[in-house]
């Protein structure tokens, strides 16, 4: 199994608005636990509603109200969480929310060093 990296932020819970998020798709975390995860791609917003108690770090795991944004149409966020909400749909925008021990990864160009 490929080694995942660290995720870039962590939160109990986050509300989710981007041009467009994926279905929630399960992913298996250990042997007795899972979770679910989604990718939002375009102009995302992530709301941090809950945050675990207690966080010294707060770059990884920013205060409650902390509104974190990835700008741009082609900018993609992976999120993954136990509970993903049904994704709300139509207008502009797409919509959820995602809580327990919820993980943001960032999703990045590497360059390969020559």
């Amino acid at each position: 199994m490929k080694p995942r990296r660290k995720p870039d932020h962590e939160a109990v819970e986050v509300g989710v608005k981007a041009n467009s998020i994926t279905d929630p798709e399960y992913l298996p975390k250990s042997k007795t636990d899972g979770a679910n995860g989604i990718v939002a791609e375009g102009n995302v917003e992530i709301d941090v509603r809950k945050q675990h108690p207690r966080s010294r770090d707060k770059t990884v795991r920013p205060d409650p109200g902390t509104v974190i944004r990835a700008d741009g149409d082609k900018a993609k966020v992976t999120i993954e969480g136990r509970r993903i909400n049904k994704v709300r749909r139509g207008g502009v925008r797409d919509s959820t929310t995602v809580s327990g021990m919820v993980e943001i990864f960032r999703n990045r160009r590497f360059r390969r060093s020559r």
